[in-house]
């Protein structure tokens, strides 16, 4: 959700993000499958975990360059 509100809100005072009912109440949870359910339930890693929901959500993210 933090991703869609960044992404569809406005800031208030202090950078905050909006959560007023107008930008929230297109926010929806994908009808997952069984066989998706049984999927999220066995993955442990953060990464595998957020890859999936992209995929899912049909979403670009894009990651930062990290300088090493």
């Amino acid at each position: 959700m933090d991703y869609y509100i960044t992404k569809t809100s406005v800031a208030i005072q202090g950078g905050f993000p909006c959560y007023q009912k107008n930008f929230i109440e297109k926010f929806s949870i994908p009808n997952f499958t069984e066989k998706e359910l049984s999927i999220l339930k066995n993955l442990m890693d953060k990464d595998e975990i957020n890859n999936f929901l992209i995929e899912k959500y049909n979403i670009s993210i894009q990651t930062p360059n990290l300088v090493e």
